[in-house]
């Protein structure tokens, strides 16, 4: 009795193996997290948050009183294409240009392009301010 329930204890821990180790590597998971690399490293978060995403600003910058813009619901209204010529200065918005010219490569703003459009949830901006207070309020 106790070798049937070995190997029904193996089976199951392959199969929870098999589908962590296929979740690690499918092109959807690398993606959305090459994709937040790329948000991070090249500090998105000092200027945008992305509450979907649980990706807070710098606390510091909200507790400057800096306008931080939310990118849950950035692929609502804007393409890639247009996001690539913002990130690059190249187009303006409101007449305004973006603050800061992108430096990655080609492939990372084709990466963080494609992720961002992809970002379709509309959130209460209530919601995202107590949410920005929260951060604030921790230690």
């Amino acid at each position: 009795m106790k070798k049937v329930h070995n190997k029904k204890y193996l089976f199951s821990l392959w199969q929870a193996l098999s589908f962590f180790i296929l979740l690690i590597f499918s092109p959807d998971y690398s993606f959305a997290s090459e994709a937040r690399e790329i948000y991070l490293k090249y500090r998105c978060i000092k200027c945008h948050s992305m509450k979907s995403e649980n990706i807070e600003p710098l606390k510091e910058e909200l507790l400057k009183g800096k306008k931080i813009i939310d990118h849950s619901g950035v692929g609502l209204e804007y393409d890639a294409e247009w996001l690539k010529k913002w990130l690059l200065k190249e187009v303006e918005k409101d007449g305004e240009k973006h603050r800061v010219k992108f430096k990655g490569s080609p492939q990372e703003l084709d990466t963080l392009t494609r992720w961002l459009v992809e970002k379709k949830e509309r959130i209460n901006p209530e919601e995202i301010r107590k949410w920005y207070r929260e951060i604030i309020g921790r230690q």
